[in-house]
């Protein structure tokens, strides 16, 4: 398994934190974690045979989100978050899961200089 038994999350926790937002904080993330897993074999048991979460995760990591960040002529800057569209084995493995990627988000536009020192 990849990750520690359940019972043990809490030991780790306090071993590493020493404030009690920050261990359940570690435990919720750790118990997301587990979810993921397993969430993740279902899902390839049913539509994918023979891939691990493992293998199914190391796919999705070549999906990146990049920030294009273009400046204007009048001071502001104009930032498109993007997803690289993935390559056709994991477009692939995407369609065959059932998933889709999230549409691309909408532009984000700071505000000039000069309004910001107007306020």
């Amino acid at each position: 398994s990849m990750l520690p038994p359940y019972h043990s999350i809490p030991t780790i926790a306090k071993h590493h934190h020493r404030l009690d937002d920050r261990i359940e904080a570690h435990i919720f993330t750790a118990f997301m974690a587990l979810r993921l897993i397993s969430t993740l074999r279902d899902i390839s048991r049913a539509r994918a045979p023979g891939l691990t979460p493992r293998q199914i995760i190391d796919h999705f990591k070549t999906i990146k989100l990049v920030d294009v960040i273009l400046p204007t002529t009048d001071n502001r800057t104009v930032i498109l978050p993007r997803h690289i569209d993935p390559c056709p084995d994991t477009a692939l493995l995407l369609a065959q899961l059932g998933l889709t990627l999230p549409p691309q988000r909408p532009p984000k536009v700071s505000p000039s200089c000069s309004s910001q020192t107007a306020m």
